[in-house]
């Protein structure tokens, strides 16, 4: 690869994002189909609700401090470095007190099965809150770090399947330090000391407020990706289904790489432009994209299923073609959602995504006795098409726009495909 092809590659959002999606794919398809094999269906089961869990509370504890950073940029009031300097010096504060409250429960209230999230959760939170910020300020820099975490991710990952006697403890130990990498690298990008001993109680109230519905409404979509899972659990469904639900889980979430990449550019460039139109491209091209993934799934799923997780997990098959229905609908979400956070829409969020989180509550209490982990695939294909069908319709309206226009692949979108990648 020549000089210009390099400069290519790395020159603009869209290739470098990519690049960072493809990456984090292909170490994903591979840490999930080691971790699944060590672990078997049933402790499988148990680190899915684990993580699920994560990640519901680290969102709460976020205190929405990403997305008040985002609205604050927007509005220009508060000169960029000065706003950066104090997000860090507030995040390093948060770091330390979760830090603390983390090690005190995990001495007090030890659980082999459990309580390693404690220690996870302040450096999960952390490199969340500043991701979210480079995201904005510097996506180049914020997609290597992910790529270079994913392949650490994937040795250390290597290392324990050779060398060790694999249980939740060792895997859970594994995530606490590919966290710990991320929070530190992100940290580090972002220093600034302005603030960072000042104690200004008043504007912390302040961006909580600023991004508590934003922060409410991520639970919300957490409640639809997650949910379903920790209610498996809790309806007394076994492990070992639980197990082979999250193989469905992890096939639709690959499928969700597709307009996460898009979703990542077009959070940055809203913060930072007026125009809808690389809204509307990304919106074209993932659900072009994502079609012919699911495509790809359902001829060759089996296949996929038996060579990567074992013969053990092929049950996965049938719940997976269920549960990828719903892929399209809530990736149109996926990118639409932050751009509302941004242009002053959350409330319209929140509102779609709790109509969405309770039909998913209300139809998993209903069809998971009746129907198991193929109930709760269904529940959440009908709350992701509640979520992509009232989403769309809104942001149509809101920018003045066809439906063509954010769902239909054109010629144009082709060309300008060639030229991104073209251009350095």
């Amino acid at each position: 690869m020549n000089k210009s092809n390099i400069k290519s590659l790395f020159g603009n959002d869209y290739s470098i994002t990519i690049l960072k999606k493809v990456f984090m794919t292909f170490f994903n398809v591979m840490i999930t189909a080691l971790t699944i094999r060590a672990l078997g269906p049933e402790l499988r089961g148990q680190y899915t609700y684990n993580m699920n869990m994560m990640a519901l509370i680290a969102n709460f504890l976020s205190l929405g401090i990403q997305y008040a950073y985002s609205i604050e940029r927007k509005n220009e009031k508060v000169p960029l470095e000065d706003l950066k300097a104090k997000y860090f010096a507030v995040n390093i504060k948060v770091l330390l007190f979760y830090l603390v409250i983390g090690i005190f429960l995990f001495a007090a209230f030890y659980d082999p099965t459990f309580s390693m999230i404690y220690l996870i959760l302040p450096f999960n939170v952390i490199a969340g809150q500043i991701g979210n910020i480079l995201l904005i300020e510097d996506i180049k820099y914020h997609s290597l770090i992910y790529m270079l975490s994913s392949c650490i991710y994937f040795v250390l990952t290597v290392i324990v399947f050779l060398f060790f006697k694999v249980n939740l403890t060792v895997v859970m130990l594994v995530n606490l330090l590919v966290f710990l990498f991320l929070a530190v690298l992100f940290l580090y990008k972002l220093k600034n000391k302005k603030y960072l001993f000042e104690i200004d109680l008043k504007y912390l109230g302040k961006i909580i407020k600023l991004g508590f519905i934003p922060m409410i409404t991520a639970m919300l979509k957490m409640v639809n990706y997650n949910f379903d899972t920790i209610m498996l659990k809790h309806m007394g469904v076994d492990l070992a289904k639980i197990g082979y639900y999250s193989i469905a889980v992890a096939l639709a979430g690959y499928i969700w790489y597709i307009p996460d990449i898009f979703k990542d550019v077009s959070f940055s460039k809203s913060a930072k432009e007026k125009s809808c139109d690389n809204i509307c491209f990304s919106m074209r091209i993932s659900n072009a994209l994502t079609i012919f993934v699911i495509l790809g799934i359902v001829v060759f799923g089996k296949i996929f299923i038996t060579v990567m997780y074992g013969k053990d997990f092929i049950n996965a098959y049938a719940v997976s073609l269920i549960l990828i229905l719903g892929t399209p609908a809530m990736g149109i979400f996926n990118i639409i959602s932050p751009v509302f956070n941004v242009v002053g829409l959350a409330k319209f969020n929140f509102n779609i995504l709790l109509k969405s989180a309770v039909s998913n509550i209300i139809l998993n209490l209903l069809l998971i006795p009746l129907m198991g982990i193929e109930g709760a695939a269904l529940a959440s294909v009908v709350s992701y098409s509640i979520c992509g069908v009232m989403m769309t319709r809104k942001f149509v309206a809101h920018f003045e726009l066809s439906y063509k226009d954010v769902l239909l692949i054109n010629a144009n979108d082709i060309k300008r495909i060639k030229n991104k990648f073209k251009r350095g």
